[in-house]
C-alpha cells in the first residue's frame, strides 16, 4: 500500500503517530507492505528523521502511489490514515513511538539552558495560532484564509504565562513562524519563536512541557503525541471539541449573533450547525462574530490545568453539574465516542446562561 506523508504539522505528527499505534495493536495485520513518501513541503525535519527509522520511506513510492491511482482497484492500495482525532484511545494503550537519544537529551538540556531555563525547572509551552505559518510555508496569498476564525492574539496569553512564572514554571512561546513578537518584561517568560526557534527544539519543548497551552494549533497533536496535558482556548467550531483524553481542558470562542446583539448559547451553536463551520464565511453567512477568551479566562484555565496535574485541584459539586449540563448537549457522532475531557471551571461558572 502507498501514501504519502501530510505536509502539515498536525498530521505529519499526529497521524504517524496514531498509524503506528494502529500497527502495534495488530490493526495492520496481514500480507501488507506499507510505503510512505514525503511531499516536496516538510514541516519538521527533524521528524522527518524519526519517521524515516519508524517507516518504509522512499522517494520513488511518489510514482508507485500515483500509478496505482490510475489502475481499476487500486483504492485498496492506499494505506488508510487515521485522523489526528484518536477516538479510540489508541494512544493510551500504547508506547509513544518517537524518542530522544542520549544525545539529543542533552543537546535540548543545553539549549534549554541557554535561553535561561535552569536544569530541572519545570516548564509550560504557550502558543497563538497565526497565519503566518500557512502564508510563508504555501507562498498563496489568501489561499488559507477561511481558517482565520480560529486565529487568537498571542499578548492575550501573557497573563496566564505570568502566573504560572509565579507557581516556578517558566514559559515559552511557541511558534514556528509569526507576524508578531511576545516580550514580556518577566525573565521566565521567554519569547522562543521569535528569538530562538529550531526545528529540533519544537519537538523537544512540546515533549517536555508539563502541559500546553494553545488554541486551535497544529502543535498541539505535537504535545498529543508526547501523552502531554493539552489547555485549549479559543477553541472553534464546538462541535469539534477534543473529547477522548482526561488530560485536557478547553475553553471556547463565544458566538456572538450581530443581529440579536446576544451571545448563542451553546445548544444553539451546536443545533443551527455553526458547531461544524470550519470556514470564516459560514459564520459571517450566519451573521455570527467569534468573540477569543479574555486573557483572565486564558489565565483562569490556565491555572486549573497546573492545578490538575500538580494534583492540587479540589473540584465543587456546582463545577460537577455544570460540566454534565454542558456535556449532556452533545451526542455520541463521528466526532465523538467517549466524553471525558472537561471545560474549564471558571469558564463554566462565569458562562452558566450560556447552558440553557
Amino acid at each position: 500500500r502507498f501514501r504519502p506523508l501530510s505536509n502539515r504539522m498536525g498530521q505529519f505528527v499526529g497521524s504517524t503517530e496514531l498509524y503506528l499505534c494502529q500497527r502495534d495493536l495488530g490493526m495492520h495485520d496481514g500480507r501488507i507492505l506499507d510505503l510512505f513518501y514525503f511531499l516536496r513541503t516538510i514541516p519538521n525535519r527533524f521528524v522527518k528523521k524519526k519517521w524515516q527509522q519508524q517507516l518504509h520511506v522512499y522517494f520513488f513510492v511518489y510514482a508507485l502511489d500515483r500509478m496505482n491511482k490510475m489502475i481499476p482497484g487500486g483504492r485498496k492500495h492506499i494505506i488508510p490514515m487515521p485522523e489526528v482525532r484518536d477516538l479510540d484511545g489508541l494512544m493510551e494503550k500504547t508506547e509513544i513511538h518517537f524518542t530522544f537519544t542520549q544525545e539529543e537529551e542533552e543537546k535540548g538540556q543545553a539549549l534549554l539552558r541557554k535561553y535561561g531555563v535552569p536544569e530541572g525547572a519545570p516548564l509550560i509551552c504557550f502558543q497563538a495560532r497565526d497565519p503566518s505559518y500557512l502564508l510563508e510555508r504555501s507562498g498563496l496569498p489568501g489561499f488559507y484564509d477561511y481558517h482565520d476564525y480560529r486565529d487568537s492574539d498571542i499578548t492575550t496569553y501573557l497573563m496566564a504565562a505570568d502566573r504560572l512564572t509565579e507557581l516556578g514554571y517558566y514559559a515559552l512561546r511557541m511558534g514556528a513562524i509569526v507576524d508578531r513578537d511576545a516580550r514580556s518584561a518577566n525573565p521566565n517568560v521567554i519569547d522562543y519563536s521569535t528569538f530562538h526557534r529550531n526545528e529540533f527544539m519544537d519537538i523537544y519543548l512540546s515533549a517536555r512541557c508539563s502541559f500546553y497551552l494553545v488554541d486551535t494549533a497544529g502543535m498541539s497533536a505535537v504535545a498529543a503525541t508526547f501523552r502531554r496535558p493539552l489547555a485549549f482556548v479559543n477553541y472553534a467550531p464546538l462541535e469539534n471539541v477534543q473529547t477522548w483524553r482526561e488530560e485536557t481542558l478547553t475553553i471556547l470562542k463565544k458566538h456572538w449573533l450581530r443581529h440579536e446583539e446576544r451571545y448563542m448559547t451553546f445548544r444553539e451553536i451546536l443545533e443551527s450547525g455553526a458547531g461544524l463551520f470550519f470556514a470564516v464565511a459560514k459564520f459571517q453567512e450566519m451573521g455570527i462574530d467569534l468573540h477569543d477568551n479574555t486573557p483572565e479566562e486564558i489565565a483562569a484555565v490556565a491555572l486549573e490545568m497546573e492545578a490538575r496535574t500538580s494534583g492540587t485541584w479540589e473540584t465543587t459539586q456546582e463545577d460537577e453539574d455544570l460540566q454534565r449540563r454542558f456535556w449532556s448537549l452533545f451526542k455520541p457522532s463521528y466526532w465523538h465516542k467517549d466524553f471525558r475531557s472537561r471545560i474549564g471551571a471558571q469558564f463554566l461558572r462565569e458562562n452558566q446562561n450560556l447552558l440553557d
